[in-house]
């Protein structure tokens, strides 16, 4: 007779997710606590020992999982970086000060997504990073295909986006004080549904679709960023441009609530001018648009909330578990 089973809801988690991903490629898992063994314990390891295409799944950890390189094809899937919004007793996908994730020649098609990343480097195209917290990141060479979509960025030192390249994607992103955003001239991009924060300077843009967004503290001569690109339907702290849809000199508290998380904070408050007012009719800001923010950096997979079982089984009827789970878009 077999005895009851207690299943962690995190071994049950992964096993779930083997159902909703290609029979084509394989996924792995890392971990690097005792507490939960897996494929490997450093994120550099899996990468050595997958193959273009597979995924990997990176458990949350209060550990650092150190620093990878990636030549080849992968999907980094992380917990998300705030535990409580995600699952109870889950904690993020930490990297804490060492993590690195450096996207090199042969990595075309990679993707990452919640993951905490204290430098995100990008050396080449078709790059996609989702859902992440990032505190420095940096673009180097002719890159195209670019997407920076729904994360919390730090810019502790910069944003640099040193080199060309077409079809780059900044939308839905939180940007926290503390840096400079500095594209090259040789590129075009899509700018929108974006917060910002003071201390961003992002006049450098030319050539670029800058809609949508949400803006507090412009650094720079807002002259040069209307006159090199396509501004329209923002919402401006300071006196910027009423041309195009756009609203400038809005008092700041008039725009978000003022309970909550920080990420509830950027809810818009009622009456907010922000409030059908982007190029769409829709809302300015991070839950508008065509990524609405995601609060916790929860990755686009099922997540469990219910495991009922029965205390013993049998080897006739086996053991029927009933898991309840549900989306977290």
């Amino acid at each position: 007779m077999k005895t009851a089973t207690h299943f962690k809801p995190a071994i049950l988690l992964l096993a779930l997710l083997f159902s909703f991903s290609s029979a084509s490629a394989t996924i792995w898992i890392v971990s690097n606590s005792s507490n939960f063994p897996a494929d490997f314990t450093t994120l550099q390891a899996a990468h050595d020992g997958a193959a273009s295409g597979d995924t990997i799944h990176v458990l949350g950890s209060v550990f650092d999982y150190g620093t990878v390189k990636l030549t080849r094809e992968l999907h980094l899937i992380g917990a998300g970086h705030k535990p409580l919004i995600n699952q109870p007793g889950i904690v993020p996908t930490v990297a804490k000060s060492k993590f690195t994730i450096n996207f090199r020649v042969g990595s075309e098609g990679s993707s990452v997504t919640g993951m905490i990343a204290s430098d995100i480097q990008v050396h080449t195209s078709d790059i996609t990073i989702n859902r992440c917290s990032i505190t420095y990141l940096y673009f180097g060479g002719k890159i195209d295909n670019l997407m920076v979509t729904q994360c919390g960025i730090f810019v502790y030192k910069y944003i640099i986006l040193n080199s060309s390249g077409e079809n780059i994607v900044f939308s839905n992103n939180i940007f926290y004080d503390g840096g400079f955003f500095q594209p090259s001239f040789d590129q075009s991009g899509l700018f929108q549904n974006n917060v910002i924060f003071g201390g961003l300077f992002i006049n450098e843009f030319t050539g670029w679709i800058v809609t949508n967004n949400i803006v507090k503290g412009l650094r720079g001569d807002p002259a040069l960023l209307l006159t090199r690109n396509s501004v329209q339907y923002n919402i401006w702290e300071d006196a910027v441009t009423t041309l195009n849809g756009n609203v400038d000199n809005v008092t700041w508290n008039t725009i978000f609530r003022a309970d909550g998380t920080n990420e509830d904070k950027l809810e818009l408050a009622v009456g907010s001018p922000a409030i059908g007012a982007a190029q769409d009719g829709g809302d300015c800001g991070v839950f508008g648009g065509p990524f609405p923010y995601i609060k916790g950096g929860r990755p686009a997979l099922p997540m469990i909330y219910a495991i009922e079982q029965p205390g013993i089984g049998d080897t006739v009827n086996g053991l029927p578990v009933t898991i309840k789970a549900r989306s977290q878009e």
